[in-house]
Order: structure tokens, then sequence, then C-alpha cells
């Protein structure tokens, strides 16, 4: 929001700003609660710089008295917020996947992580090797190391990884020998 609002030529103003962010956060409807945060904390809708008296009047009409029982207010922020939270649960139990399981002896590729300064990292491959699962460990990690008389370095590899930096090598023909084929 302060990027939007301040001047991109002159950063010096972003202080004058923060007012405004701060109004329309406190007076915007938080999902979780179903309410503003104003209601939540003070029971009403704070002013902003324009007064609009029609939507001032509205706005009590339809709230009436009760509009600023705040054991009520907040009482139903409760259960929204219990109801959104059960919803948030049953959403992520249902997304989320099971850590893929590999055996001793799989083929598999490796994560490409490459932090050298200098190096175009939008055209490098997304996963390296081939290696093979020497030993599967705790908590999904696994020992990874290059397959024999097939190891592109001259330091032969060994590491641990965790499962969700592996996936399954797929060679182009059969061949596990070339140890330089492409991942696809």
């Amino acid at each position: 929001m302060l990027a939007k609002l301040s001047d991109p030529l002159e950063h010096a103003d972003w202080v004058k700003q923060l007012l405004k962010i701060e109004f329309a956060i406190n007076n915007s409807v938080n999902r979780s609660i179903g309410l503003t945060p104003s209601q939540a904390l003070f029971g009403i809708n704070q002013r902003g710089e324009t007064v609009d008296k029609l939507t001032e009047y509205l706005d009590e009409c339809i709230s009436g008295l009760e509009g600023r029982d705040l054991e009520l207010i907040r009482n139903s922020a409760q259960k929204c917020i219990s109801r959104v939270q059960k919803y948030n649960l049953n959403r992520s139990k249902q997304v989320q996947k099971s850590a893929i399981e590999f055996k001793e002896g799989d083929f598999v590729v490796i994560k490409n992580v490459d932090t050298t300064a200098g190096t175009n990292k939008k055209l490098l491959p997304k996963f390296k090797g081939p290696y093979v699962v020497q030993k599967k460990l705790q908590n999904d990690r696994y020992v990874v190391r290059d397959i024999e008389n097939a190891q592109i370095t001259q330091i032969p590899y060994e590491g641990i990884i965790e499962a969700c930096n592996i996936k399954l090598w797929k060679a182009k023909g059969n061949a596990i020998g070339n140890a330089g084929n492409t991942v696809q």
C-alpha cells in the first residue's frame, strides 16, 4: 500500500500515507472474524477523511443500539474464527500429500540448487543426476550417492537429501551407464 500511495519520485512522503493505510486496514472486513478490526475493538467503524452523513445514518439505522454490544460482537467474531479454523484444517488435510518413498537402489535425481554468483539460474536444468539411493533415514531423508562407474565429477558425491528434493530418474532409453542424460 505504501508503494501505491507514495510518490514514486519522492520516497520521503511515505510517512504521510501511514494514517490512510492504517484507516484502510482497520476498516476493511477481515475474513476470519467477519468484521472490521474497528468493529471488533470499538463496536463501530471509524470515520475517515470524507464524512458521508448518509452512510453513517444508514449504518445507525441498520445496527441500532445492539451494534455497540461489544460482548455480542466479540462472541460472534470468536464463532467466525472457530469456523474458519475448522475449514482451514480440513482444507489442509485434503491438499496435503504424503512424502514419496524411495527404496534402496532406486535411481533418483536431485533438485539443482546452484548458488554460485553470476550464473543464470533460469537456464540451468531443474534436476541433476542420476544418483542411487544408498540408505533410507528417519524423517523422509535419504543417503544418496553417485552410481558406480558413472560419476560425473572426480570427487564422488554422497549426501543426505530430503524426499521433497528428490524424484525418480527416468532415463532416455534404458541405458544407465550414460550419466549425462538429461532429466525428463
